[in-house]
């Protein structure tokens, strides 16, 4: 099995000769050596040169040229968390792939040193990184970027502080306090994503970092914090934070904090 890195090559390190044919002919010419790790090949001649030494992380950009490695015939896709509008651009380390977002989730999972890729979903550019965290981004519009995490458990998340739970939505235990007309607009270092509720207090549970976010309910927008506590927000209409608390344990809370700023909570001009 061969997971393909389109426009790349690793011209220095040919070091099993070259063979010209079409893709099938050359892989199966890669399988028969035991020393083959992997091959580039250029469409447009169908040469093909060998490798025992080129893995991913040494590739470089070049047009026309393909590269192939040998991998693991069945991959279990890993679970990944979705921030949208963000971006690592000094981290691609791992190379580039276009293709769906599927195709570019499974060239993540085949690779132990993948720990994230951007996607661009006009293009279907997808750029992986071995050192890109949620903390790394930066806003970009366009690009949204996947972080591999761990699977939800089979429970659902308990929606914050009312009775009802969103149906389907995919839980990390979280729950969450709900504070209205406030913010927080400072201390966004995790990301920002467009959603639901529910979708953010999902990613939001997610990330072990995250102990709070704000959400803009006419846009959707949620902005996630490592560091906003309650006595850190200030007064902004049109924005509520979410903070990670314990749930109740013996009777459901079935109303949400008031309207009013908290008391001593400074006001946001």
């Amino acid at each position: 099995f061969y997971v393909e890195h389109l426009g790349v090559n690793c011209p220095s390190q040919v070091d099993l000769g070259t063979y010209y044919g079409t893709l099938t002919e050359c892989e199966s010419f890669c399988s028969s050596e035991e020393l083959c790790t992997s091959f580039s090949r250029f469409a447009q001649t169908g040469q093909c040169d060998f490798s025992s030494t080129c893995n991913i992380q040494d590739v470089y950009s070049l047009l026309g040229s393909n590269m192939y490695f040998k991998g693991t015939a069945t991959i279990t896709p890993a679970f990944y968390v979705e921030h949208l509008g963000v971006n690592c651009p000094s981290q691609v380390d791992l190379g580039t792939y276009y293709g769906t977002l599927n195709e570019c989730e499974l060239h993540c999972s085949s690779e132990d040193l993948c720990v994230s890729f951007s996607h661009f979903a006009q293009t279907g550019q997808c750029d992986f990184s071995s050192t890109c965290h949620i903390q790394d981004v930066y806003s970009f519009l366009g690009s949204n970027m996947y972080f591999k995490g761990t699977a939800p458990t089979t429970s659902i998340v308990t929606s914050i502080m009312t009775a009802t739970t969103p149906v389907g939505v995919p839980s990390h235990t979280a729950f969450y306090a709900e504070y209205l007309n406030v913010n927080c607009p400072s201390q966004i270092d995790l990301g920002t994503y467009y959603g639901t509720l529910a979708e953010c207090e999902s990613h939001c549970s997610s990330e072990e970092l995250c102990v709070s976010f704000s959400r803009f309910a006419q846009t959707g927008q949620c902005d996630f914090s490592s560091t906003c506590h309650i006595q850190d927000v200030y007064s902004l209409s049109g924005s509520n934070m979410y903070f990670k608390g314990t749930a109740p344990t013996t009777s459901i809370v079935t109303s949400t904090m008031t309207a009013t700023t908290p008391v001593g909570v400074p006001s946001y001009t």
